[in-house]
């Protein structure tokens, strides 16, 4: 069951950025607690997306259809996390956006960053090899379907 499994980790996701919230509306202040929404709210919305397509993509045909899915939904999960973790290194600054108030988150940030990048370059790649694999697939029904009857029969 497909759905379930979806919405029990769609759930978990959502539970990770209402706890990472916390801290940022406790903690954040100025251009810092802007900075970490920002990531939060990207979180969640591409949690939404990796959801959609692991939901709407239904009953993919052959190996290398399933496995394209598969990557485009696991990329779109990194590329989450990523925002997540970055919505927390985020917490590194003062309010004024320059002054690093914590060492460590700020190399969590730093990491997240590269995280993030690489996610998105992998994430792009992925969701252009789905296109190409879905246009595949409307094609090939559609000349199937377009195909004369040959046995004679209606």
């Amino acid at each position: 069951m497909q759905i379930p499994r979806t919405a029990f980790a769609l759930g978990l996701g959502i539970a990770g950025v209402s706890t990472m919230l916390v801290p940022v509306l406790h903690y954040g202040r100025g251009e810092t607690a802007t900075h970490a929404r920002l990531h939060l709210g990207s979180s969640v919305v591409v949690m939404l997306i990796a959801a959609a397509v692991a939901v709407l993509w239904r009953g993919p045909y052959g190996r290398f259809e399933r496995r394209s899915r598969t990557a485009l939904v696991y990329g779109l999960c990194f590329l989450a996390a990523s925002q997540l973790t970055e919505s927390a290194g985020a917490l590194a600054w003062e309010a004024d956006g320059e002054t690093v108030r914590s060492p460590a988150l700020h190399v969590v940030h730093t990491v997240a960053t590269v995280a993030s990048a690489t996610a998105l370059v992998t994430v792009a790649v992925l969701a252009a090899v789905a296109a190409l694999v879905i246009a595949r697939r409307v094609i090939a029904n559609t000349l199937a379907y377009l195909q004369p009857n040959t046995k004679g029969t209606p």
